[in-house]
């Protein structure tokens, strides 16, 4: 998985697409994804998502953070947020007109 899954920017920026005031980019810490994470789960449930992996159970078993853990836990965010009712994804850039051939 790229760098940016492993330390929960990624994730964030996902969060920020549906939920754009809950998650303060300029509070995140590349270098510290512990502290990410937890912003991200703290997001989650400030918006009622219901996953299946708590914060607690990602970090225990987490100490390094595994692929398989991590895909869960990018995979729930998904499935929560599109079934979550009223949200709507940014979407400025697929809506963009696809680039002509020169």
């Amino acid at each position: 998985l790229h760098s940016s899954w492993l330390d929960g920017m990624a994730l964030a920026a996902v969060m920020h697409s549906y939920h754009p005031d809950v998650i303060p980019f300029d509070e995140l810490r590349p270098e510290d994804p512990v502290y990410n994470f937890q912003l991200c789960f703290e997001a989650a449930r400030g918006v009622g998502l219901e996953l299946p992996i708590t914060e607690k159970d990602f970090f225990i078993t987490s100490a390094r953070i595994d692929d398989k853990s991590l895909l869960l836990l990018i995979a729930s965010f998904f499935r929560a947020l599109e079934n979550q009712p009223n949200t709507s994804v940014n979407t400025s850039l697929h809506d963009a007109a696809p680039l002509s051939a020169p």
